[in-house]
């Protein structure tokens, strides 16, 4: 394995685990946040909550709004799909975070609610009683100002009630998931803000929780995604990582643990450090399987 501290084993097949259907989050920074909320939504039955560092609400990336600038389709177009633009045209890439004043928020909540009804996604309705957790660090120069209340807005209209999401935007943090190692933007000291346990805390224990404990270098597994691929262009790798606690393991002592998804950028040589020094010692503490599908990239993705 080429990720420091990663035990190094075979990939081995992910374990039947005791895994709470009302207990499991996505989470992730960047495109990796893009990732969770799509499938906040797109599964809803399946998840009770999101923590989205800085990034886009539901099929925006694709959606053309009414102030979208438009450029000619080729080949080589970065947006190779385009939801209504005219034949031959597509939208700039990345316009949902480098132009948040352009998304319609309400437009992609009616998308999502006219694909629920086509059956292509779950009902949205399952999102009304799931916490929400939104980041971006008011430095943030690759997520601009605006696009996390895009994805608070779109969550709204939704009808998830306000109180139940949480947005933290007035740190000044560059664009990063923040540990409590993570210095503000232009300074070197840490600046002490735990992202991962805002996250966890706010969807999960609403401080009810133990506080984190020692992380176990020996509950990091790489996990064979392979069975789980049926079109190899999707773009995943081979091999994902996994987190097993070790309350949570086979012959573990708790009954019910809860799962985070951790949908990391393309390839996986973040996980690591991400989960030892953020998730890793809440969930080892909190009884939290972590698993990190891991993607590569390509032209499909």
């Amino acid at each position: 394995l080429c990720l420091s501290g990663v035990p190094a084993n075979d990939p081995i097949q992910v374990p039947r685990l005791r895994i709470d259907p009302k207990g499991v989050l996505t989470t992730g920074c960047s495109n990796g946040a893009d990732f969770a909320a799509q499938f906040h939504v797109a599964f809803s039955s399946l998840v009770s909550g999101t923590c989205v560092f800085s990034g886009q609400p539901y099929r925006c990336a694709t959606t053309r709004f009414p102030n979208d600038y438009l450029l000619p389709q080729t080949n080589e177009s970065s947006v190779p799909n385009c939801v209504g633009c005219p034949e031959g045209q597509t939208l700039i890439y990345d316009h949902c975070k480098n132009k948040p004043w352009w998304v319609v928020p309400e437009m992609l909540s009616d998308v999502a609610v006219t694909y629920a009804k086509a059956q292509e996604i779950e009902d949205v309705s399952n999102l009304k009683d799931d916490n929400i957790f939104l980041f971006r660090g008011s430095h943030d120069k690759c997520y601009l100002d605006g696009s996390m209340e895009n994805v608070r807005q779109f969550y709204t209209n939704l009808t998830v009630p306000e109180d139940q999401i949480k947005l933290v935007n007035n740190l000044p943090f560059p664009h990063t998931l923040p540990l409590n190692s993570t210095p503000y933007s232009g300074h070197t000291e840490p600046a002490g803000y735990d992202g991962p346990g805002k996250c966890m805390d706010w969807v999960f224990f609403q401080g009810k929780r133990e506080w984190p404990t020692e992380f176990n270098w020996s509950n990091v597994y790489e996990f064979d995604q392979m069975p789980y691929i049926d079109d190899y262009n999707a773009g995943l790798q081979d091999t994902g990582f996994l987190y097993i606690p070790k309350g949570c393991s086979v012959n573990g002592s708790v009954p019910l643990c809860r799962l985070i998804i951790y949908f990391q950028a393309c390839g996986c040589g973040g996980v690591a450090n991400d989960i030892i020094q953020g998730f890793g010692p809440w969930a080892e503490s909190n009884n939290v399987v972590v698993i990190s599908p891991c993607t590569r990239k390509g032209s499909n993705n």
